[in-house]
């Protein structure tokens, strides 16, 4: 077998260009792997650059020409969101074509999933969903406490993720409208509403995958004690 895999001086000029293209934050979720092929009748191993955080294969492959004279590769994601493959020539033109992948990677990266979102909020309140009665409405002392916990949620988002005038005027009027169905909605579709218009909120403010964390990480706390309160737990 024929090793061409990336030494280490190489392996930290990929870094460096991830690491310019924004993606810093992300590089714990990056793996290094080797990949075989034959190439004329001779085995060749190459390096694989993987993105491991998302179930399709975001890779870039390290390869070289047919005569093993240039450098060469593979990776998805490429223009247009298609798999490219190429001869590259230098490793200074390896690591251009690096930088395209890393530009299309960050596109996914930082664009959040809000379908996703949807589903996996609701499957970490699975429970109280399938708890909360469905016909049964809610009563004014639970409204009361619903508006205060939402007004707590109102402002942590507020002061942590507005940047300017519009986006706190869009919070409000997006809690406003929260509150004010309230009265609407029997208990469970109060809890399905309310989920939407969290996730209308993040959409909204263009929140990146990063603070769409954030946003939850500072919206459960309050949450999950007000959606138990809806089904007596």
């Amino acid at each position: 077998m024929i090793d061409r895999t990336l030494m280490r001086a190489k392996k930290n000029d990929v870094y460096l260009v991830l690491e310019y293209i924004g993606l810093k934050p992300f590089l714990h979720d990056f793996d290094w792997s080797k990949h075989e092929s034959k190439v004329k009748g001779e085995v060749f191993s190459f390096s694989v650059l993987s993105y491991i955080q998302d179930e399709r294969k975001l890779y870039f492959r390290f390869t070289r020409n047919a005569s093993d004279t240039k450098w060469a590769a593979e990776y998805f994601p490429g223009d247009d969101n298609k798999k490219k493959k190429l001869v590259a020539g230098n490793w200074e033109e390896e690591l251009e074509h690096v930088k395209e992948w890393a530009n299309e990677l960050k596109k996914e990266i930082a664009a959040p999933d809000y379908w996703a979102e949807i589903a996996r909020v609701q499957k970490d309140f699975g429970l109280t969903l399938v708890k909360a009665k469905k016909n049964v409405l809610i009563s004014p002392e639970e409204i009361k406490k619903l508006k205060e916990n939402f007004d707590r949620i109102e402002q942590k988002v507020t002061k942590m993720f507005s940047k300017n005038e519009e986006e706190e005027s869009f919070i409000r009027s997006q809690f406003q409208l929260l509150t004010e169905s309230i009265k609407k909605f029997d208990k469970k579709t109060f809890i399905y509403f309310s989920i939407g218009v969290l996730v209308s909120i993040a959409m909204g403010l263009r929140l990146s995958a990063l603070d769409l964390q954030r946003y939850w990480q500072i919206i459960k706390p309050i949450l999950e004690p007000t959606f138990r309160l809806l089904v007596g737990n």
